[in-house]
Formats: structure tokens, C-alpha cells, sequence
């Protein structure tokens, strides 16, 4: 029943998408904090990260949107979302930037390899190239904590309460879909079972039959 885990397992796309919908309006950068963050960033064709390859088509949250299974508290901000390659994207997913960047700073430093079939670009990076990569983005953190929106605490609130009822009705739903199935299989396997049956009898009827007809009188 393996498959039936499935429907819990969309808890963690109903918990991205209630936090998503709980964000404020996206407000727009005043000019000043527009003429900050321009120097803060490149804002060109390439990744902010590692600078080898162009931008993707979606940016990289700077702070995850959602934090140890609940909404972090850095909205979805200008401020919060650093113009990035997919690769990059793909590769710090919901890690925080210093963790990310600092775990590779270490390996190098340390001269071990990158993991097995690790795709992440900044291992192209040298040593000097991420020292000045961490050093940048340090200051940006600085800024971007002070400028961008922050969640409300009623947010969390309202949040935590809603989680409940929807890891609730999951959980009941799950469990009734798998009990349905068990339920159906095992009524499949006595209609089957009947079948064998009625064409085991209606076989022994024909034995008979032909039994006496090639009798003599």
C-alpha cells in the first residue's frame, strides 16, 4: 500500500502554498532602496552566485519561504529573491545562503571532494573567488534584513492552527482511501473465487453428462 502514501505526502505542497498566499502584497522598492540594492548586486545576465552562467527564469529565495516546516519570516520581498542560474537555484534550495556557501568554502579548504554527483557550480569557484562571494553576501544580509518585509506574528499563528486541520484531514483521508482499497481487493478476490466456482461446477455437469450419454441401454 505503499503508493496510498502519496496523498499525505502533499502536506508539504499545501504547507508551501498556504504560506505562500498568507504573504502581504509585494510592495515596490522606493528609488533609493533600488540604487542600494544595484550596488549591493550585479544585476546583469549572470548568475549572482557563481557568475558562470545566465540567469534562470526564477529567481532564488535569499531566505527559504519556508523554514523547518513553517513560513520563514522574509517575505517574498525584491529584496528577498537573488537573480540566479537553475543550477545554482536547484542546488541551495531551502538552505540558507551562509550554510550553502560555506559548506563548499569548507570541502575546498579542507581538500576533499565534492559529493558524488554534486552539480553545484560554486565547486568551480576557488578559494579566494568564495571568500569574496561570502564576504559580499554578508553585507547584502545585513541590508536586506533592515529593508525587506517581515511576516506578522499573527501569520505563524493563523499558520500553525490551519496546519493542524489540514495534517488532520489528510491523515483520516489517507486512511479511509487505504481501508476502500483493502476493502475493494479482498471483494475482487471472492467474486474471482465465486467464478471458479460456477465454472468448476458447470465442468463437473458436462463430466456427468457425458458420462451417461455413453452409457448403452
Amino acid at each position: 500500500m505503499t503508493r496510498m502514501n502519496y496523498i499525505f505526502n502533499r502536506v508539504g505542497t499545501i504547507r508551501y502554498e498556504i504560506s505562500k498566499t498568507l504573504l502581504p502584497e509585494e510592495r515596490k522598492l522606493p528609488l533609493e532602496e533600488n540604487k542600494l540594492r544595484k550596488l549591493l548586486l550585479f544585476l546583469d545576465d549572470k548568475c549572482e552566485y557563481c557568475r558562470l552562467n545566465k540567469i534562470g527564469k526564477t529567481g532564488d529565495h535569499f531566505y527559504p519561504m519556508i523554514v523547518k516546516k513553517r513560513p520563514g519570516n522574509y517575505c517574498d520581498d525584491a529584496w528577498n529573491r537573488i537573480p540566479c542560474c537553475s543550477t545554482c537555484n536547484s542546488s541551495k534550495g531551502g538552505t540558507e545562503w551562509k550554510q550553502w556557501i560555506g559548506n563548499v568554502l569548507q570541502t575546498k579548504q579542507t581538500c576533499k571532494q565534492p559529493p558524488k554527483g554534486c552539480k553545484n557550480p560554486l565547486y568551480q569557484l576557488s578559494i579566494s573567488e568564495l571568500k569574496e562571494l561570502y564576504g559580499r553576501f554578508k553585507i547584502y544580509d545585513g541590508v536586506m534584513r533592515y529593508y525587506c518585509q517581515k511576516r506578522k506574528p499573527s501569520d505563524f499563528v493563523f499558520y500553525d492552527k490551519k496546519m493542524v486541520l489540514v495534517t488532520d484531514f489528510l491523515s483520516k483521508l489517507q486512511d479511509n482511501v487505504v481501508e476502500y482499497v483493502i476493502e475493494r481487493d479482498k471483494n475482487d478476490e471472492e467474486d474471482d473465487d465465486d467464478e471458479d466456482k460456477v465454472e468448476n461446477k458447470d465442468e463437473d455437469e458436462d463430466v456427468v453428462i457425458n458420462a451417461f450419454s455413453g452409457l448403452k441401454m
